[in-house]
C-alpha cells in the first residue's frame, strides 16, 4: 500500500485529470454547482488521501473497542488498514490530538452550559467538537475553519 515519505512526498500522485476521471468528472464539469460521484470511487480517493496519517496504535486500540476485537479475530490485518479504510470514514481519531481545554471553551462560546470543566470540553471535542471540524487547539483554527467551510 502508498505511504507517503515521512519528510517528502508520495513516491507516486496522479495527474487531476486522472482522479477526475476516475470520478467521473471531466474538467469542465468543475464549474458546475455539483457533480455526482461513484461512492466506491470516493471511497477509495479518501482511503488513499489519508494513507499517510500514521495512527497511534495504542491509542486507536483504546479508544475503539470494537475495531481492537476485529483486529483479535482476524477481520482486519492492522489498526492502520482499518482507518484508511473504514476509520477516518466513521469519523474515528487516529491519534490523541492536540488540545487546550481553556481555549476551547474560550473560543467555541456556545458550548459554554456543555463545557464547564476542562474534561467536559475535552470529552466533548473527543465525542463531537473533532467530527464538527472544531479546532482543539488555537494554532488549528485557521485551517480547520478552512475545511469546514470548503474554501
Amino acid at each position: 500500500m502508498h505511504r507517503a515519505k515521512p519528510n517528502g512526498p508520495p513516491d507516486y500522485f496522479p495527474p487531476c485529470h486522472v482522479l477526475l476521471r476516475g470520478l467521473g468528472i471531466d474538467r469542465l464539469s468543475l464549474e458546475q454547482e455539483s457533480v455526482t460521484v461513484l461512492s466506491r470511487y470516493l471511497r477509495f480517493l479518501i482511503s488513499r488521501l489519508v494513507a499517510g496519517v500514521v495512527i497511534d496504535e495504542l491509542w486507536y486500540e483504546k479508544k475503539n473497542p470494537d475495531v481492537r476485537a476485529a483486529k483479535l479475530t482476524g477481520d482486519i490485518t492492522s489498526y492502520q488498514e482499518h482507518f484508511e479504510t473504514h476509520g477516518y470514514l466513521e469519523g474515528r481519531i487516529p491519534y490523541e490530538p492536540p488540545f487546550d481545554p481553556s481555549w476551547y471553551r474560550r473560543t467555541y462560546i456556545d458550548l459554554a452550559e456543555t463545557c464547564k470543566t476542562n474534561e467536559s470540553a475535552r470529552d466533548h471535542f473527543l465525542r463531537t467538537g473533532h467530527e464538527e471540524g472544531r479546532a482543539g487547539i488555537a494554532q488549528h483554527l485557521d485551517e480547520a475553519e478552512r475545511w469546514r467551510l470548503g474554501q
